[in-house]
């Protein structure tokens, strides 16, 4: 009988291998890359596009189910194409994931992307193994999506309060 771990592993490889991914990003290498790392995780339906642009056709033409984006592209950066995404109504999927891959991960890229309504974000070069973990925690733990008048995606993950360097306090009566 299989365990627990071997029915989430099959589960995960189903659902790896029936998806359809977008790769957008204007650098054929890291296009090609990544297709290659996705083939080896299973993913063989594989559409790739050089800018924002084309891309935004695939989506509505094509049922998408995950979105690997590049952020520095002409004429529409990846926070650019996200807000598109996240708001046009000829988009067939406008809830698909979409993973940012980009070399530019200082904070203002980052928080840019964020507001734009990306899902993950990972810092070029990646490596195989932390794109995996990336795409099956996104597939396997999806947060719920939000519409606001300012803002267009995944609930935002809950910001945890910076360390004091003080001990935790128990809210639990008693002694202190």
């Amino acid at each position: 009988m299989p365990t627990r771990g071997e029915k989430l592993k099959e589960k995960l490889q189903e659902m790896l291998s029936s998806m359809t991914v977008l790769i957008i990003d204007d650098n054929k290498f890291s296009r090609s890359l990544l297709t290659t790392q996705l083939a080896n995780y299973g993913i063989r339906d594989v559409m790739e596009c050089g800018d924002g642009v084309e891309g935004l056709k695939r989506l509505q033409q094509d049922p998408i189910h995950l979105i690997l984006l590049d952020y520095e592209m002409t004429p529409l950066n990846g926070a650019e194409f996200a807000r598109l995404v996240r708001r046009d109504s000829s988009i067939l999927n406008p809830e698909v994931p979409i993973i940012m891959v980009s070399g530019y991960s200082d904070l203002a890229h980052v928080t840019e992307a964020r507001d734009a309504g990306i899902n993950e974000f990972l810092s070029k070069p990646v490596s195989a193994d932390i794109l995996f973990k990336r795409i099956t925690h996104t597939l396997l733990h999806p947060r719920p999506f939000i519409r606001t008048e300012k803002y267009v995606g995944p609930q935002p993950r809950e910001e945890l309060p910076l360390p004091t360097g003080e001990p935790p306090r128990s809210s639990a009566g008693g002694g202190g």
